[in-house]
C-alpha cells in the first residue's frame, strides 16, 4: 500500500532582506495586522520581522502565490 503525503497548502514561506542579512525560505508562524510576521528560519532561530523585510511570499509545498 501506497501512502501518499497530503500537500500542505497552508504554510506560508517567504525570504527576509534587510541590511545585516538575507534569509531565503523561512516559515511565517504568524501575521500580524501590521504587516509584520513571526519567522522561524531553516535552522530553527525564531525572529519577529517587520513588514518591509519581508519579501517573495508564497504558499504551500508549491509555493503558490498569495495576496495578503
Amino acid at each position: 500500500m501506497r501512502c501518499f503525503r497530503i500537500p500542505d497548502e497552508v504554510t506560508l514561506y517567504c525570504d527576509i532582506k534587510n541590511k545585516k542579512f538575507t534569509v531565503g525560505c523561512c516559515k511565517m508562524i504568524y501575521h500580524y495586522p501590521n504587516g509584520d510576521a513571526i519567522i522561524l528560519t531553516q535552522n530553527g532561530v525564531q525572529f519577529t520581522a517587520r513588514a518591509e523585510e519581508i519579501f517573495h511570499i508564497r504558499r504551500g509545498d508549491y509555493h503558490d502565490a498569495v495576496s495578503i
